[in-house]
């Protein structure tokens, strides 16, 4: 059986002690990428689950008023009432006059 001779480990020793910038730097981008996927998947579900309240509360927002519009002083026509529920009144009235008039005729 034959062992290894000192200038072969000194070369193995020289190669890894050179080279190890280089393999901290591949560890160093690899736990980045890993990092940054597991943040993005974090991201995309916390995204998945506010669209999920967004359109469960949206209703309730355009019929109730609940909420800032981001109107910040200005409401439209209808003065300081942030109220979708006034809108869809008004549709259902407009459109009931209106089937009544062809109606009529």
């Amino acid at each position: 059986m034959r062992t290894r001779s000192q200038p072969s480990t000194l070369l193995i020793v020289l190669i890894l002690f050179i080279t190890f910038p280089i393999w901290i730097t591949v560890g160093a981008v690899l736990f980045g990428v890993f990092a940054g996927v597991f943040g993005a998947i974090f991201g995309i579900l916390g995204a998945i689950f506010g669209v999920l309240i967004t359109v469960l509360m949206l209703p309730f927002k355009i019929l109730f008023g609940w909420g800032d519009w981001g109107f910040h002083g200005w409401n439209g026509m209808f003065h300081g009432h942030n109220n979708g529920l006034a809108v869809i009144l008004i549709i259902i009235v407009v459109a009931i006059l209106l089937r009544r008039n062809r109606s009529t005729n």
